[in-house]
């Protein structure tokens, strides 16, 4: 399988810090095992205070029986940016990969990650990243597709994969040679201990040392963490609370970490009319004889009831779009008829204009016309 033992050289540690999610972590580790291919690889787990100490060990062990490529580190929970430096800590290799306990490594990702390191000149101040993207195997809710446009990650916004701004930086998947990371002190371990913030702040603070981050979308991991509406607008206010922290550090990242949202009236006007509109959904969903309960925020059985129209529906739109497709475009063949008409028209007026100058211009050329106007001036002088 191409490892090495915990004392030889690898060409990539891998850090992967974990919080109570054993059968993820298992997931994860056994990505790294398949998809490392020929690169010697070495990977630290860092136990951030999980409960179930046990069941973290226990897959540890059944992931690498022989602890040749797999070291397990134990801290009291403290976040994952505390987790990651003591990873990092532990860490031999000269290049890091970074790799969240939820994010399955797919094969070539490793290799795509280092040969952007290998080929970028030795001491340049750089991070690259892969693309987390949702595992096949995971029902993607509207939810997790607006998380994955934006709230959560925002790939697609990326438009130069080789200058990726501070704010684009993810952590879910990677890489920093191990020199930068040192000199910029790792991640901010004074930041609220949980996830938020802490790769935007350290992101930041790479790019203000002249720093890169480039983005690989072809080196992916599959993100196994379906999102329900609850835990994660605990989450969105746990990142408010964080960017106001990075911004007492930073000031000058006041609108680029979004603080200037708190003076968007418009904003809550926004949330409750969202809100309404969500409720009078719900109200459909009842009237189809499919009551949802009121924590039933996901509306799955909406979406269930009402995929069931969408054939006939979709059919009737498209009938209707058609039709106003054909209005358009006749509408666009008499107006182009009668532009070609008007033209012909404007053409045939220039011409004939034209035509008369040219005919006047040779009656003012005849000797009687000559002499006429010559006399009416002497008239006119004489007078």
């Amino acid at each position: 399988m191409g490892v090495t033992t915990m004392t030889g050289l690898a060409d990539i540690s891998i850090v992967i810090p974990t919080f109570n999610r054993p059968d993820r972590l298992a997931r994860a580790l056994h990505g790294v095992l398949q998809a490392h291919g020929a690169l010697m690889i070495e990977v630290i787990v860092v136990d951030d205070g999980s409960p179930d100490a046990a069941g973290v060990e226990a897959v540890v062990r059944g992931a690498d029986p022989t602890g040749r490529t797999i070291r397990l580190v134990r801290q009291a929970n403290r976040g994952p940016a505390a987790a990651r430096n003591a990873g990092a800590a532990a860490s031999t290799a000269d290049l890091m990969v970074f790799l969240d306990d939820d994010c399955v490594l797919t094969p070539g990702c490793l290799d795509i990650l280092l040969g952007v390191h290998r080929d970028s000149p030795p001491n340049e101040v750089l991070a690259v990243m892969g693309q987390a993207v949702w595992d096949p195997a995971t029902r993607v809710s509207p939810l997790m597709e607006v998380a994955m446009r934006g709230a959560q990650f925002d790939y697609g916004s990326i438009t130069d994969p080789e200058q990726v701004p501070f704010s684009r930086f993810y952590t879910a998947c990677a890489s920093i040679g191990r020199r930068t990371f040192d000199d910029l002190g790792g991640f901010d371990t004074t930041l609220p201990a949980f996830a938020a913030g802490e790769d935007t702040e350290f992101a930041y603070r790479l790019t203000k040392r002249g720093g890169r981050i480039v983005y690989r979308a072809d080196a992916v991991v599959l993100h196994d963490h379906p999102l329900e509406l609850r835990s994660f607008l605990e989450r969105q206010r746990r990142a408010g609370r964080a960017a106001v922290e990075v911004v007492a550090r930073h000031p000058e990242l006041f609108e680029a970490m979004g603080l200037d949202a708190i003076a968007d009236v418009g904003l809550r006007e926004q949330f409750y009319v969202s809100l309404l509109r969500y409720a009078y959904v719900i109200g459909i969903e009842e009237g189809l004889g499919a009551p949802t309960r009121p924590d039933d925020l996901p509306g799955e059985g909406l979406r269930s009831v009402v995929e069931a129209w969408l054939p006939s529906w979709a059919i009737t739109q498209a009938s209707t779009l058609r039709s106003w497709q054909s209005r358009a475009e006749a509408l666009g063949r008499a107006v182009a008829d009668r532009d070609r008409r008007l033209a012909e028209v404007v053409q045939m007026k220039d011409a004939r204009i034209s035509a008369l100058e040219g005919e006047l211009a040779r009656l003012h050329r005849f000797l009687p016309v000559r002499v006429a106007r010559a006399i009416r001036r002497w008239g006119l002088s004489g007078g």
